[in-house]
């Protein structure tokens, strides 16, 4: 999520918290008034302390134009290709645009692996599922091909957060998150 999404929807729950009386069935007219009321408000008051920071640390997150020869440009166009997307990855004057949400050592795993060294067949939900899980986590807003009963992936489980990778024939279970 950007940094915007999570302002508006903190400002939608704070705001739903604060006017639950309005969904009774007798006040819900008035519902759309009260809560855009509180969400401007919310939206539009002074951060206080501990949000600047958050807000500072946010906007110096490692997103960038990198080199496309660069470690984390290739990481981050392969794990588009392994993830379907449809689009390619913004790229510009031999730069390649990496968002911070797509940076740690689990993408860096990417970087070893090729389109060319073939992906593998998964029909296991609990893999499905955390293949899924890791590329909504670091290609938050980015479409990609719907996969059904089964999809494609570089190994059977996504890399852990340390930038292990899983073994097509090892019988070891991904370790818990």
């Amino acid at each position: 999520m950007n940094p915007l999404s999570t302002i508006i929807a903190a400002a939608v729950a704070d705001a739903v918290a604060a006017n639950v009386r309005l969904f009774d069935p007798k006040k819900i007219e008035r519902a759309p008034d009260a809560l855009t009321r509180d969400i401007v408000k919310a939206l539009t008051r002074s951060t206080k302390e501990g949000e600047a920071e958050a807000q500072t640390e946010a906007e110096d997150a490692p997103f960038e134009w990198l080199p496309a020869d660069s470690r984390r440009a290739k990481a981050y166009v392969n794990l588009r290709i392994a993830a379907h997307c449809l689009s390619r990855a913004a790229e510009k004057d031999g730069l390649i645009y990496v968002p911070r949400e797509a940076d740690g050592p689990a993408m860096l795993a990417f970087a070893d692996w090729t389109p060319a060294q073939g992906v593998i067949g998964i029909s296991n939900v609990a893999q499905m599922t955390a293949w899924r899980d890791f590329y909504d986590r670091v290609l938050p807003n980015v479409a990609r091909r719907p996969q059904g009963n089964s999809m494609t992936a570089p190994w059977p489980w996504p890399p852990s957060k340390e930038g292990k990778t899983y073994d097509a024939d090892a019988q070891e279970e991904m370790p818990a998150p």
